[in-house]
């Protein structure tokens, strides 16, 4: 038995649906990552959101909230006999247990599992602690004092990392007692580099099957912008739009169309973007995450993280600048042999490093080396 906890832009999701078609047992335990709503086996309460949000994240930072939720959750998950390994996506695996609720969870499962793995993967203590002595060049927390303290808050999420000693302790413990970790991005393995244990990256799963193959771009070259609703700071939202309307005001409707989605079910949103030429997806990142690879599935040219050389021929590194962006746009909206090349060229790159029946194999090859104790 294989158990997956946690999501992450359907990582655990797709590599789960990966391992059953291998033959082996799994249950996927979730909340389905929020408004994404990805399936799993086995549902986790969801965050609160409701009109007390603020005074429940002063408890959610005491790490008092969840206990209930976890409990609820115990009754579920406690026929699961037989596991083999555990995988966490984040020592924070079910946010809506809180940092309490969330260590019961891991030590029932370390008490249970022959392995217990974590996929390091989303805000951690690691990460938080990466960008903020710079680590990176540039990273998703450059704007934590850049708007007040409303734009604080809107960093509260990443913080608890770091400002909650409920939740610094949760990340020590899961970080000590995990057989391995393994980071899904170049970015955690930056941020994990010191660490032992700690694999080489294992790229992100996706699943090609359903995603045909690139179409050949024309004018109106089509820009799709995926506006990931409150990550707009992290992420640079603003300064990829800022970039494409002023392509769109330069070069007109006839050769540039521009839409911008976001906030949608994780089915729904990839409907959109399938007819785009370009994809818009952020500018603080070394890599590129599930959003960026799965347009590129489809044979997008992507504005994301390719930081290092040799990656210029699969997609456009996104960096914090909108003056950079709008040339590098603009470049491309006149050079439309070069978006197909890019296109075909991101197409075949996924296929080969992250088909995700591939990143299975990596992941039972990175388990079996690792036994508990």
């Amino acid at each position: 038995m294989i158990v997956l906890v946690g999501e992450f832009s359907g990582v655990h999701y797709t590599l789960a649906e990966a391992l059953k078609r291998k033959g082996h047992e799994v249950v996927l335990i979730s909340d389905g990552d929020a408004y994404k709503k990805f399936p799993c086996d086995i549902s986790a309460p969801p965050m609160y959101n409701g009109s007390l949000k603020y005074f429940y994240l002063i408890f959610y930072y005491l790490g008092v909230t969840g206990l209930l939720n976890y409990f609820k959750l115990k009754n579920k998950i406690s026929c699961i006999n037989n596991i083999m390994v555990t995988q966490f996506i984040n020592p924070v695996a079910i946010p809506s247990l809180g940092a309490l609720g969330n260590f019961l969870l891991f030590r029932h499962f370390k008490k249970r599992s022959n392995i217990v793995s974590l996929c390091a993967l989303g805000d951690d203590f690691n990460w938080v602690m990466s960008c903020l002595k710079g680590v990176y060049k540039y990273s998703a927390l450059d704007r934590l004092f850049k708007g007040g303290v409303k734009g604080f808050l809107k960093y509260a999420y990443s913080l608890k990392y770091i400002a909650s000693p409920f939740f610094v302790l949760l990340d020590f413990y899961v970080v000590k007692k995990s057989n391995c970790i393994v980071p899904g991005l170049t970015d955690y393995q930056l941020a994990y580099e010191n660490k032992s244990r700690v694999l080489n990256k294992i790229p992100l799963p996706i699943d090609c099957t359903n995603s045909g193959a690139p179409t050949v771009a024309k004018y109106p070259i089509k820009i799709f912008h995926g506006w990931q609703v409150g990550k707009e700071a992290k992420k640079g939202n603003d300064l990829l739009h800022a970039a494409a309307e002023r392509c769109v005001s330069y070069f007109g409707s006839e050769y540039v169309v521009y839409e911008v989605v976001g906030g949608l079910p994780y089915a729904e949103y990839i409907k959109r973007f399938n007819d785009s030429d370009i994809f818009l997806d952020q500018v603080f990142s070394y890599d590129c995450g599930v959003n960026a690879l799965l347009a590129m599935a489809c044979g997008k040219v992507v504005f994301s993280g390719f930081e290092y050389p040799g990656e210029s021929d699969i997609g456009m590194n996104a960096t914090p600048c909108a003056d950079e962006l709008y040339e590098k746009l603009a470049f491309l909206i006149e050079n439309l042999e070069k978006v197909n090349d890019i296109k075909e060229n991101a197409w075949r790159h996924v296929r080969k490093y992250h088909d995700s029946s591939l990143v299975a194999d990596q992941y039972l090859g990175a388990w079996a080396t690792y036994r508990a104790g």
